[in-house]
């Protein structure tokens, strides 16, 4: 291989020479170490690593590169979900960081990268819901496309393994628990088959829906909307030929915000019946039991004759809000901070 001895240092030649002298040096490179990528590459590392600090710093700054981050789509995701960010968020960062030598993966290969992830099996829908402040924001809710057939699948994997609970629950049922709970800063809300041994288990548990969000009364009328459908939907199947049986569980504060019940303050604190907080502790006899019917009526009345004024709830029952459940299927919760005793209640989801 012959090498052309130079009459001029790189520093003096046109763009054109420097561009010749770069392909006849990549000829001997190639002669020397090899015509492999992997090749070209370690030699080119070693070449930079022999450079002294001050010399690469200077080279990279003459290339353009000084200074430069390039963060791929899989370390861009990553760095999105533990910041909290949403896409427009992200897209804001991404603007900022270009102009300060970082340069984020596009979001498109973002979103590609979900995809692969989570496939067809659940949504991501930005959504406007209330902050602490009680402004709107936009926060991603997740939630599953399909509940209906999710349940027939974790059915189906459990066949062997279903019981009856020594004929607690009819023969021609399968028993399903919906409910939800905030904590770590998300409000979740998930099913679970009670036909098993352990329906507590989290390998029981699917979760149908997911966002970071304080779990306020109007956060949850946000939230339960998406998911009120699909429920009915998991109501009305039927596995095996048995009927599917859906009970709504939570602790005392996720339950009275799903019916719009004021909680303990008000003056009918009964998720069960209208027995006045005064005389839940002397057991003053059996009071008229609340309802579907008789919760949307109180609320009517809250707001035509109390004009929607919290003070006004102690006296009209303590309805806060349209309750989320509409339309009557057998519902059951068992409420440890009241009193020792299960309280069944009638709802639906639709």
């Amino acid at each position: 291989m012959k090498l052309t001895k130079h009459r001029k240092s790189s520093a003096e030649t046109s763009a054109s020479t420097k561009k010749q002298r770069s392909q006849h040096m990549e000829t001997a490179r190639e002669a020397i170490a090899g015509t492999s990528k992997e090749a070209a590459q370690t030699q080119h590392t070693h070449k930079l690593n022999r450079l002294t600090n001050p010399v690469r710093r200077e080279v990279f700054k003459e290339a353009g590169l000084e200074g430069t981050v390039h963060i791929d789509k899989h370390h861009a995701l990553a760095m999105k979900v533990a910041v909290g960010l949403t896409f427009s968020q992200q897209r804001e960062m991404r603007r900022v960081l270009k102009g300060r030598g970082v340069k984020i993966a596009h979001e498109g290969a973002e979103r590609k990268v979900v995809k692969e992830l989570i496939g067809d099996d659940v949504t991501v829908t930005e959504m406007l819901f209330s902050s602490a402040d009680d402004d709107l924001v936009e926060k991603p809710m997740v939630k599953l496309t399909n509940t209906s057939e999710k349940l027939t699948k974790l059915l189906e994997s459990q066949r062997e393994s279903l019981t009856w609970h020594d004929r607690a629950i009819p023969e021609n049922e399968v028993w399903v628990k919906v409910g939800g709970d905030h904590g770590q800063g998300s409000l979740k809300f998930s099913l679970a088959v009670v036909n098993t041994k352990n329906p507590n288990s989290k390998d029981n548990n699917i979760l149908i829906g997911m966002a970071n969000i304080k779990d306020s009364r109007e956060n949850m009328q946000i939230f339960f909307d998406p998911v009120r459908k699909q429920l009915g939907d998991v109501a009305n199947l039927v596995w095996d030929g048995k009927t599917i049986k859906l009970f709504l569980f939570g602790d005392y504060d996720f339950l009275c915000k799903i019916y719009g019940i004021s909680g303990a303050n008000g003056r009918y604190p009964c998720l069960w019946c209208l027995t006045k907080k005064s005389d839940i502790q002397y057991n003053q006899g059996s009071q008229p039991e609340r309802t579907l019917t008789s919760l949307s009526t109180d609320y009517q009345r809250f707001m035509e004759f109390g004009k929607g004024e919290k003070k006004e709830r102690i006296v009209l029952q303590q309805l806060h809000s349209p309750t989320h459940v509409r339309h009557p299927i057998r519902c059951h919760t068992t409420i440890s901070t009241l009193s020792a005793g299960d309280y069944k209640t009638t709802s639906h989801f639709a």
